[in-house]
């Protein structure tokens, strides 16, 4: 086996044991340069096929730039043959050959060298991985070429596995799966992404803690299922009337967290009495036969340079016990 191969091998090996911290998409396009080399060709692709669109994923060319995201109709690919296959698909002479010469592909992009060989991502096709040339080879492909393509295309395989479920853990680490707000952590993490002016132009960034008002009462009274359809219809209530910059969170309980960024301070005060008022004014059906009204108090706090979330939330929530303590249903600022 040649230096190459060998090379190959070792790449697939590592995702295939998971050896390697670097970034998937790192991973996948080093293992098309060492496919292009190992085989001669000038570009390898990783793409995604949906309907009758190609999209590349991922790409190594010698000679040209393909950008990820660059479609392409799916008749106008080799793709739309290597689909129909259960196995990798070769040419080295498209042009003699009576399944591409008059393909689309070939008449347009003139490419005489193909391996392709389907994605399949949890047993559905998900696309295909595809190395090309405009040159004619020499050789015809070997057993060896053939068995590495396969590897290639399990290892990007799993790769893309792996980063959906990695994708999809981040999202459930950041979700509240009762409301499908964004949780806690996520409002951490992003009040740490915050730079906050320090009040030295006239716009503000406001945090702000809202808290449905008696809710014991609710589960007490009407049961839990009427206590989760309250802060379901109340976070949907939230979110309905902020900016898609901003963010609403539901940090625990009956409480939601809001940071409205860059805002006039006038301004910021109107959204919160909006968000009040509408909460108020909503009807929340709990059953076939029966609707019950809640209220909000909201404490609210201008960020400073100089504040992190545990300050931020220390001085929204003595806002908030200022607006429970003068009677609820009503939005208090800290006074800094």
């Amino acid at each position: 086996m040649n230096t190459l191969a060998a090379e190959v091998l070792r790449a697939v090996h590592d995702v295939v044991n998971c050896q390697s911290q670097v970034l998937s998409t790192e991973r996948i396009n080093n293992l098309l340069k060492l496919g292009c080399h190992y085989l001669n060709v000038q570009t390898g692709l990783v793409s995604h096929v949906e309907n009758d669109t190609y999209t590349v994923k991922y790409s190594y060319s010698e000679t040209a730039d393909i950008p990820a995201e660059t479609t392409f109709p799916l008749g106008d690919t080799y793709c739309s043959v290597t689909l129909t296959a259960n196995e990798v698909i070769t040419t080295t002479h498209a042009s003699e050959s009576d399944e591409y010469s008059g393909h689309p592909c070939y008449e347009k992009f003139q490419l005489q060298t193909y391996l392709g060989l389907p994605i399949r991502v949890n047993g559905i096709t998900w696309g295909t991985l595809n190395f090309t040339s405009p040159e004619t080879r020499l050789t015809p492909f070997t057993e060896l070429d053939i068995e590495l393509m396969s590897l290639i295309c399990s290892a990007i395989e799993t790769i893309i596995i792996n980063s959906s479920k990695t994708k999809r853990l981040e999202k459930l680490a950041y979700t509240d799966f009762l409301t499908g707000l964004s949780n806690r952590l996520f409002i951490t993490e992003r009040f740490e992404e915050l730079e906050p002016n320090d009040n030295k132009f006239a716009n503000v960034t406001c945090f702000a803690i809202i808290d449905v008002d008696h809710f014991k009462k609710v589960n007490d009274n009407y049961g839990h299922d009427a206590g989760d359809e309250v802060l379901q219809q109340t976070a949907r209530k939230i979110a309905g009337l902020v900016r898609i910059s901003d963010c609403v969170s539901r940090v625990g309980g009956e409480e939601f967290a809001l940071l409205l960024t860059d805002l006039p301070r006038e301004k910021a005060e109107r959204v919160l009495e909006k968000v009040r008022t509408a909460i108020e004014g909503n009807a929340i059906t709990i059953d076939k036969n029966q609707s019950i009204k809640v209220t909000v108090s909201i404490g609210a706090t201008e960020l400073k340079a100089e504040d992190e979330f545990n300050s931020a939330y220390k001085k929204a929530d003595l806002a908030l016990y200022k607006s429970k303590r003068d009677g609820r249903n009503r939005v208090s600022w800290s006074s800094n």
